[in-house]
């Protein structure tokens, strides 16, 4: 039974790692998301040398962004949000988990421009497949050329073995442990 269970799991696990785009930044499609942000007042970018993308969400008074440099196949090693009021005018900084985001100004054509951790962005305006999507957990940046990177949702069960307990009385149990 458990042995049936078990390759019904590895057999799922690999349907939908086969289902995954092979490029490394594929991420879910643009169908899949369930809560997306994609408006006027989202813009999305490259942090120029580093892997991380950008994300911010600018309503004329708020400014909340997102950084990652998460792959659907390398787990982000920086997944930050950062909020703060801002007038569009003035730059403003922001620092999350020792991240530091300064946000220098808001262009005519709608982009934002700052510095990520010392490294420069230009966040445009989010338009066809770009944005920034939140599921089950899971969030990522969608540039318009349908690149991807996130904070996602692992498609691999997690290695779990059985181990076999004996308690201080002599009964005997089995227990899953998961690494």
């Amino acid at each position: 039974m458990v042995r049936r269970t078990l390759v019904a799991l590895a057999l799922m696990a690999a349907a939908v790692v086969l289902g995954l785009d092979s490029r490394e930044d594929a991420g879910p499609t643009a169908g899949e998301s369930a809560a997306v942000t994609r408006s006027a007042e989202t813009r999305v970018g490259r942090v120029r040398g580093t892997e991380a993308y950008i994300a911010v969400l600018y309503d004329g008074r708020r400014l909340r962004a997102y950084a990652c440099d998460g792959s659907a196949r390398r787990p982000p090693t920086v997944a930050e949000w950062f909020e703060a009021d801002w007038d569009g005018r003035a730059p403003v900084t922001m620092v999350s988990g020792g991240v530091r985001l300064r946000v220098v100004r808001l262009d005519p054509d709608g982009r934002i421009r700052g510095r990520f951790d010392g490294h420069r962005f230009t966040a445009t305006p989010a338009t066809g497949p770009a944005g920034l999507d939140v599921r089950d957990g899971a969030r990522w940046i969608r540039l318009a050329d349908g690149s991807v990177r996130g904070a996602m949702v692992p498609t691999r069960p997690r290695k779990c073995r059985f181990v076999q307990l004996t308690g201080p009385n002599g009964t005997v149990e089995w227990v899953s442990v998961c690494g």
